[in-house]
C-alpha cells in the first residue's frame, strides 16, 4: 500500500474510530452465540477520496461483561492494488511497548506493534495475505490481545461471523 494510499485509508479509519469511541454498544448485538438469523456484528461503511469510493468491513467489540467498545477493527481492499488490509484500534492506556497480539480461533498468535495514537485510540495496521484472508473467512472468533499499563493482558473476542458477506460488499 502506498504512502498516499495508507494517509487515505488511515484518515478514513479514524473517522470511523471516532464515531465508534463515542458510541457504546451493547452485548446482545455481538454475543458470538448468535443464531443464524441475527444480523451480523460487521458493517460496511464507505467514503470517498473525490476520486474513488473506498469501503471498509467494519466490527467494534467489547470487553465481556462491559458496554463500552474497547476495540474496532476494519478490513478493506484497495481497488487499484486488489490488497487487502486490516486496521485495529484500541483504547488510550495500552502498554505501547508490547505488540497487540490476535489469534483466529485456536490458531497461531501472531504479534503486530501499534503505529500511532490519537484522542480516540491507538492503532495497529497490517497487510492481509491470502492465508490470513482465508482464515478470517473461515474462523469464528478474532482474539486480540492487549496488555494495560501494568502489563496485565487485556483480551476481546471479534465475532466473525458475517465476515466474509462484509468484506465481499467492499468491493
Amino acid at each position: 500500500m502506498s504512502y498516499r494510499h495508507r494517509r487515505q485509508w488511515h484518515r478514513s479509519v479514524l473517522g470511523v474510530a471516532a464515531v465508534a469511541a463515542a458510541s457504546p454498544i451493547g452485548l446482545a448485538g455481538l454475543a458470538l452465540g448468535q443464531s443464524q438469523d441475527a444480523p451480523s456484528p460487521w458493517r460496511v461503511e464507505c467514503g470517498s477520496d473525490g476520486t474513488a469510493l473506498n469501503c471498509s468491513a467494519i466490527q467494534e467489540a467489547t470487553r465481556a461483561n462491559e458496554r463500552q467498545t474497547f476495540a474496532a477493527v476494519a478490513v478493506r481492499t484497495d481497488a487499484s492494488s486488489k490488497t487487502s488490509s486490516m486496521l485495529i484500534q484500541v483504547p488510550l492506556g495500552v502498554n505501547l511497548l508490547e505488540p497487540i497480539e490476535f489469534r483466529i480461533d485456536n490458531g497461531a498468535v501472531e504479534k503486530q506493534v501499534f503505529q500511532t495514537c490519537t484522542p480516540v485510540g491507538c492503532f495497529a495496521s497490517l497487510q492481509v495475505n491470502d492465508k490470513l484472508m482465508g482464515a478470517l473467512r473461515r474462523g469464528t472468533v478474532l482474539k486480540l490481545t492487549v496488555q494495560d499499563v501494568a502489563k496485565r493482558p487485556i483480551t476481546v473476542d471479534v465475532s466473525l461471523m458475517g465476515f466474509s458477506q462484509a468484506v465481499d460488499k467492499t468491493k
